[in-house]
């Protein structure tokens, strides 16, 4: 019994970090099923938060699915981090007018 409790004491303590909320702002997702399935089109109007953060998430998306590592692979974790950051900036561009 007691060597039982030792592989469950980490089981509690790892599922609270992954199931934990991400702490950014821009809300950006490099889930598989962000950048795997065609971009849809941006319905919102021009110009207001709802359009940026669309576009934002589509800049994203568009990063994750031109990179592709040695065999056709997916993107890398950097990847990721480099595509949730152009994200990132390109909402902060749409805010600011600038879309181009």
């Amino acid at each position: 019994m007691p060597r039982a409790i030792v592989p469950l004491a980490f089981l509690l303590l790892a599922l609270p970090g992954c199931t934990a909320a991400p702490d950014r702002e821009s809300g950006i997702s490099t889930l598989p099923s962000s950048y795997v399935l065609p971009p849809r089109a941006n319905t919102a109007p021009r110009g207001s938060e709802a359009f940026c953060r669309t576009y934002g998430q589509q800049t994203a998306s568009n990063r994750l699915r031109s990179s592709t590592r040695n065999g056709g692979r997916g993107p890398s974790g950097f990847d990721t981090v480099l595509a949730e950051r152009e994200g990132e900036r390109a909402i902060a561009r749409c805010l600011a007018g600038r879309t181009n």
